[in-house]
């Protein structure tokens, strides 16, 4: 129920990148009436090489505070103290409610919550554990999954798979909320798409978007670019994306003679062009 005063959100994110979990949370704050709606968002520090969102956000006018010992691995140190910083935060801004994201917030921001008995949403579009990770990573982080479980009042995922793999890991069901993640499409192509700095003209282009950073594979691309001009002898490459394992793809393509096939384009804004191409 609404209460008479504006409803206080605290959102937990290990850093806000240009991925996106940072991309969903800005969009969904920017969203809220903010007549009804009180925000703050704490997040790490952005490393080198990634796009930083955290000045988009406060020219949108919200509010973003830095806890430098938040960060995406697991650090018990560091997280013994990022837990204490956000417990203090806590005590002193008083949310009504805490919304984490990512794995390692999700983590630290629902321990937090835990001690200052705030409700949680935890929200998320990919699981730390299950396929694409190691036994021993995914082992951990089922365990600590089970562990926070009870101090979750709601998961937000974004499709039934991961819900199962959530499920499969111990965590209640009717906790379990699926919200696809919303994208909006481009507008209609012209007549004439406009042609790309980078990419040539007159051959069939693979676009792939995405961070580059270990999870997300990048480096796969220079293999499959291979097989793909086998039957396509004239395909392009182009990647749109920014992220530390850029140098390394860059070094890949050149040993692999691909400097010709494929361009490594960064962090695309508006992305509309290049779909268009």
């Amino acid at each position: 129920m609404m209460p008479d005063r504006p409803i206080r959100i605290c959102r937990v994110i290990a850093r806000l990148n240009g991925g996106g979990p940072a991309i969903h949370l800005l969009h969904l704050a920017r969203a809220l009436d903010p007549e009804r709606f009180v925000q703050v968002t704490v997040g790490g520090r952005v490393g080198p090489g990634e796009v930083d969102l955290t000045t988009d956000a406060r020219r949108a006018g919200l509010e973003v505070v830095t806890i430098p010992s938040l960060g995406r691995e697991l650090h018990p140190v560091a997280d013994a103290v990022t837990v204490a910083r956000l417990v203090a935060f806590f005590r002193k801004w008083r949310p009504d409610v805490v919304e984490t994201h990512t794995a390692k917030a999700g983590t630290v921001g629902r321990v937090a919550a835990r001690v200052r008995g705030v409700p949680v949403v935890h929200s998320l579009s990919m699981a730390n554990f299950g396929p694409g990770f190691g036994r021993g990573e995914s082992a951990l982080f089922r365990v600590i999954e089970r562990v926070l479980e009870p101090a979750t009042d709601r998961y937000v995922v974004v499709g039934a798979d991961l819900a199962r793999r959530f499920e499969v890991a111990g965590v209640d069901g009717t906790r379990l909320a699926i919200v696809r993640s919303a994208a909006t499409l481009p507008a209609e192509c012209p007549a004439e798409p406009p042609s790309v700095p980078g990419v040539p003209d007159g051959r069939p282009v693979i676009v792939a978007l995405g961070a580059l950073e270990p999870r997300k594979h990048p480096l796969d691309l220079v293999p499959l670019l291979t097989r793909v001009q086998r039957e396509v002898p004239d395909a392009f490459v182009a990647v749109a994306g920014e992220g530390p394992l850029r140098e390394e793809l860059e070094a890949a393509v050149a040993a692999a003679g691909l400097v010709d096939d494929v361009a490594v384009l960064g962090y695309a804004k508006p992305v509309e062009p290049l779909l268009w191409r």
